[in-house]
């Protein structure tokens, strides 16, 4: 309505890392005083589709999910539109702006989430548990300002050795704007990208013929239905262990966007 303020901004999917896997779009990093400041309730919408953006996710993936939407040949800059008003609670998380901040809300997200993905490749709850509130603060600052020399130490500690498998691969799989995640067991490390898609998307992704090497070839059941990964559309055969342990986010978590075509 009139009385709404709003802004129109502008950001690119090659934006650094904006406040976490659960993070909304920022350019400006935030210090520790910010913390104990007063942020009004906010949300973001993508002026193409005119659709919410989860705060919850990071940039890039919603850059994966919602610039496809696009349908201009030229998509960037990307045109992103700040409402102060008229909270969408029906497709957004609750952001708690009275007990603990809005800042303090995503930044427990993020936390909450990593925690999680230690859990699942770990297969116990002992790294999570042992990480102390300074290790999860220097990780979540290093995050905010783009402090990959900061951040790589700490992650190469809590990660699973390159040599060894994880029990469980953390992955999630966003199949479009304002929906649930899909998030499932995965214990195969041996699972391609095809195969994993076909397991928890069978709608979307088919079985084909075998290949020479009697290898069964994934394919997706339309050919408008994309499949994106940090911004690229890898090949089905390559196999999601790869995936995760080089495209994975800072909160371990490797995001597949599944865009399906109108």
């Amino acid at each position: 309505g009139d009385d709404e303020k709003e802004k129109v901004g502008k950001i690119t999917a090659s934006s650094a890392l904006s406040p976490p896997n659960e993070s909304g779009s920022t350019s400006t990093p935030f210090t520790n005083s910010d913390k104990a400041a007063s942020y009004p309730l906010c949300w973001f919408e993508d002026e193409a589709t005119q659709l919410p953006l989860q705060w919850q996710l990071f940039v890039g993936v919603l850059w994966d999910t919602y610039g496809c939407q696009s349908t201009t040949e030229n998509r960037l800059p990307w045109k992103i539109r700040l409402h102060f008003s008229n909270y969408p609670s029906s497709q957004l998380l609750e952001l708690d702006t009275v007990t603990t901040g809005l800042l303090a809300t995503v930044e427990r997200t993020f936390k909450n989430s990593l925690k999680q993905a230690l859990v699942l490749q770990h297969g116990q709850n002992k790294v999570a548990l042992n990480m102390t509130k300074q290790t999860h603060q220097r990780i979540w600052d290093s995050i905010v300002t783009s402090k990959y020399a900061v951040y790589k130490p700490i992650q190469e500690d809590i990660q699973v050795n390159i040599n060894s498998q994880p029990v469980l691969i953390p992955i999630r799989l966003v199949v479009g704007p304002s929906k649930p995640l899909i998030q499932k067991r995965c214990d195969d490390v041996s699972l391609s990208l095809g195969q994993l898609l076909h397991l928890w998307l069978p709608q979307d992704f088919e079985k084909g013929e075998e290949s020479s090497d009697d290898v069964t070839i994934t394919r997706p059941t339309s050919k408008s239905t994309q499949w994106i990964v940090a911004g690229v559309s890898p090949p089905l055969s390559t196999p999601v262990i790869d995936l995760w342990q080089s495209l994975c986010h800072p909160d371990n978590f490797l995001y597949v966007a599944i865009v399906r075509g109108s």
